[in-house]
């Protein structure tokens, strides 16, 4: 949970400032960085996480470092997306027209109208950073011993299923209500902040 919740954390903070700088400078810089990004995204994340972890080795930093390499394109995608949909909104024409920085411009009235999506983007992604987690922990490119994993756990377990198969089964369960406890809370975040299902409601 420490790992994951540092990854996210990691991933969050550079997914959107590169966000923002893409969607509101636009020309070279949005070209740039969406390139890149879409060049990481070519990647099977799992896959780019498993070799920049064996590249680097096992440890803490290690770890933290390649799970949020790979979820700081989708966090840019997205809030460059809806940065680029706030531009044409009245608010943000009028403080251009009065002469507002543009960093205040995009600290001052986009990013408080991101809270919302960048909080359920990183509830559902704190999810998938924990079976990620756990994928490198079973292949033994996690945190390394004696600092306990889920991942870890379950390879632990996997040469005692026939005889002792709650050793491998526990972990996986609380992996599994993990995941799914924190796309449960990505959902209802995101019905909770949704300006438009609460004008409907």
């Amino acid at each position: 949970l420490s790992v994951s919740f540092l990854a996210v954390v990691l991933s969050s903070v550079v997914g959107v400032l590169l966000g923002l700088l893409s969607g509101y400078l636009l020309g070279w810089f949005d070209t740039i960085t969406m390139r890149v990004m879409d060049g990481i995204l070519a990647f099977p994340g799992l896959i780019l996480a498993l070799a920049i972890a064996f590249a680097l080795g096992p440890s803490v930093s290690s770890v933290v470092f390649a799970l949020a390499f790979v979820r700081i394109p989708p966090c840019a995608r997205i809030v460059r997306s809806q940065v680029i949909s706030l531009r044409n909104h009245e608010f943000v024409t009028a403080a251009e027209v009065v002469g507002v920085a543009p960093g205040r411009i995009v600290a001052r009235h986009m990013l408080p109208n991101l809270i919302g999506v960048i909080l359920v983007q990183a509830s559902i992604g704190a999810g998938a950073v924990i079976f990620a987690e756990a994928s490198l922990g079973f292949l033994g490119l996690s945190v390394p011993p004696p600092t306990p994993t889920w991942g870890g756990m379950l390879q632990d377990g996997y040469a005692y299923l026939e005889t002792h198969p709650y050793l491998s089964i526990i972990p996986g369960l609380i992996i599994f209500l993990a995941v799914l406890s924190f796309n449960f809370l990505g959902d209802g975040l995101h019905d909770v902040l949704d300006p438009q299902r609460r004008a409907r409601r």
